[in-house]
C-alpha cells in the first residue's frame, strides 16, 4: 500500500478511442478499474474520447466509420504520418461504405480537422498530471487513434509511463510498437489484469520486479507463460460508473441508452479456425459459471437501468449458456442480449436461447 488519504493513492489513467462503439462503455477498462481497485490502493480513472470525437463529427458519421476499421485508422493516419496523407485520404475514400440515398458523404479533410481538435480539446480538459500511467487499450480500428493521442500526451512533458495493452498489441505486434514509437514505455502481452496490477505495484513501489509479461524497449523474448485468471467468477464486476459520467456531460441533449458489453468466457473451445486472430491474448478457454453470469447481469441491469447487453465472446460456453438463458426467461425482465455463437448451434438450442432474451447473433 502507498498510504489511506486520497493523496497518498496510486493514480492510473486507462483510455480507449475510436473506433469503439460509441454507445458502449469499453469493457476492458471498466474491468482493469474494478480488479486493480480491488487489490491495491489505487484510483483508476477511466476516460473515453472516443465520446467526444462522435461529438465532434456527429453521431451518424461516426457509426458509418465506425464500421469500417480502415476508414477509422485512416483519418487518424495524417495525424502520425503527414506526408502520407493523399494514401490515406484514398483508403478512406475506398474503404468507407457508399452513403445510403439522404446521408451525406464524408469529406476526409473536414473530419481529420475536427478529430484533431477534439482530441486537443480532450486533453485541454483532461487534467493528466497526477497520474503515473497512462494506459491504452487497443482492439479494432484502435491502434492509430492511440498512437495519436499518446504521442500528443507525450509531448506535453507528462512524467508518467505510457502503456499499450489488447489484442492488437500481442507478441511480435506490441515489440514492434516498442521499436517504433519511442513515447510508449511499454507494452502489455497477453491477459490484462495481472499484469496491469503487477505494474501499477512496481511503479508505486510496492513491487521489486517489473511483470514479466510487461514489454519495455530493452526487453528480450518473453519465454515465460502468461498469467492468466483460472477462476474467472474471481473477477470484479466491470465497473461502467465513469463512462455514464462522460455522456451525460457529453450528450446532454441527446438521450440514448448505452448497450452494456458483459463477458461470460475468453479463449474459444472451437479452436478450429486457422484463420482466426481473434485469441491471441489468452491461452486455454475459461468461462464463468452460470450463477455468476446470472449475478452479474443482474447488478449491471440495477446499477445502470440497462436491457441491452453484448456477450463479448467468441464462443458462448454451451452448458452455462442453457443455465443462464433459462433463468433469464423465468425472470421475464425484458432484456435483450447479443451474443457470437457456432454455426453447429442445435435450431433447439437457439430457440429456448431466444425465449431467454437472445435477440441478435452472429454465426461464425
Amino acid at each position: 500500500m502507498t498510504g489511506t488519504g486520497p493523496a497518498s493513492r496510486f493514480r492510473a489513467m486507462l483510455i480507449s478511442m475510436p473506433w469503439a462503439l460509441f454507445n458502449r462503455p469499453s469493457l476492458q477498462l471498466a474491468a482493469l478499474k474494478a480488479y486493480v481497485e480491488r487489490e491495491m490502493e489505487a484510483e483508476i480513472l477511466t476516460r473515453h474520447p472516443f465520446l467526444d470525437v462522435a461529438a465532434a463529427i456527429g453521431i451518424d458519421a461516426y457509426r458509418r466509420i465506425s464500421a469500417s476499421s480502415w476508414a477509422g485508422e485512416a483519418l487518424f493516419a495524417p495525424l502520425l504520418f503527414p506526408g502520407q496523407r493523399q494514401k490515406a485520404r484514398d483508403l478512406f475514400n475506398s474503404s468507407l461504405h457508399r452513403p445510403a440515398p439522404g446521408e451525406k458523404r464524408l469529406d476526409f479533410d473536414e473530419l481529420v480537422s475536427r478529430i484533431a481538435e477534439a482530441c486537443d480539446d480532450w486533453l485541454a480538459r483532461n487534467d493528466l498530471s497526477g497520474s503515473r500511467l497512462i494506459g491504452f487499450s487497443v482492439c479494432f480500428g484502435q491502434l492509430l487513434p492511440s498512437l495519436h493521442l499518446s504521442r500528443r500526451i507525450s509531448e506535453n512533458g507528462l512524467d508518467a509511463r505510457i502503456v499499450f495493452g489488447g489484442s492488437s498489441c500481442c507478441g511480435d505486434t506490441g515489440r514492434a510498437l516498442l521499436r517504433h514509437f519511442p513515447w510508449i514505455d511499454h507494452v502489455v502481452d497477453g491477459e490484462g489484469e495481472q499484469a496491469l496490477l503487477g505494474l501499477c505495484r512496481y511503479l508505486a513501489k510496492n513491487a521489486a520486479e517489473m511483470p514479466a509479461r510487461v514489454l519495455s524497449r530493452d526487453s528480450g523474448p518473453s519465454p515465460c507463460p502468461r498469467h492468466q485468471s483460472e477462476g474467472l467468477d474471481n473477477l470484479p464486476t466491470p465497473d461502467y460508473r465513469p463512462y455514464f459520467a462522460e455522456i451525460k456531460t457529453i450528450f446532454q441533449e441527446l438521450p440514448f441508452i448505452p448497450v452494456l458489453p458483459v463477458e461470460f468466457s475468453r479463449g474459444c473451445w472451437w479452436n478450429k479456425c486457422t484463420f482466426c486472430n481473434l485469441n491471441l491474448q489468452w491461452q486455454g478457454y475459461r468461462c464463468k459459471s452460470a450463477e455468476r453470469m446470472i449475478s452479474e447481469v443482474e447488478s449491471l441491469a440495477r446499477e445502470y437501468q440497462c436491457l441491452d447487453f453484448t456477450f463479448t465472446d467468441n464462443a458462448l460456453p454451451v452448458r452455462q449458456a442453457d443455465r443462464f438463458f433459462q433463468r433469464q426467461r423465468e425472470l421475464q425482465q425484458d432484456r435483450r442480449f447479443f451474443a457470437e455463437i457456432r454455426a453447429k448451434c442445435e435450431t433447439r438450442r437457439l430457440n429456448d436461447y431466444a425465449r431467454g432474451g437472445l435477440r441478435t447473433i452472429q454465426v461464425g
